[in-house]
């Protein structure tokens, strides 16, 4: 299926990130992970669904909660920034929230390419959230290719249309 086919999905999954930003004003760090968590269990759940396969809650939550934890060092790190950043009063808080909605947007959509990529190979077993775990940990991670970066233009492009 080509990308146009998941855009109702990835829109009310890149809009509820951005609509977590304000969280980062929480006296808790990452009080935002439990809101992205729930965000990426339904999107993958809907694109699996989409493409043909079942696909429980339970495995999606552990997926989700798996590929956060993944993300190690530069999830944490851009979570305890945007924290701290919302603690200073004023712009700090602006600037902190409006952030923290941008890195949670930019994260659900590189998890959304590569769930869509995964999702639609037919031979993939989809009880094996380990399996799964592992193959979309990299989607976390601030790399970015030429091919990612087209494709996240091109939904931005349908998105304004």
């Amino acid at each position: 299926m080509a990308d146009e086919e998941y855009d109702d999905i990835v829109r009310t999954a890149a809009a509820a990130a951005a609509a977590t930003g304000p969280l980062a004003m929480s006296p808790i760090p990452a009080t935002d992970t439990l809101a992205m968590a729930g965000i990426w269990t339904a999107m993958m759940t809907a694109i699996a669904q989409r493409t043909g396969h079942g696909f429980d809650t339970e495995t999606a939550k552990k997926v989700a909660v798996g590929v956060s934890g993944a993300a190690g060092g530069y999830w944490v790190g851009c979570k305890w920034f945007t924290w701290l950043l919302a603690k200073i009063p004023g712009v700090g808080m602006v600037t902190g929230s409006g952030i923290n909605s941008t890195l949670n947007v930019g994260f659900t959509l590189w998890l959304a390419y590569s769930f869509i990529d995964l999702f639609e190979e037919d031979d993939i077993d989809l009880t094996d959230w380990e399996f799964l775990i592992t193959q979309l940990k990299g989607a976390m991670k601030p790399s970015m290719s030429s091919g990612k970066i087209g494709r996240i233009r091109e939904f931005f492009g349908r998105f304004t249309q």
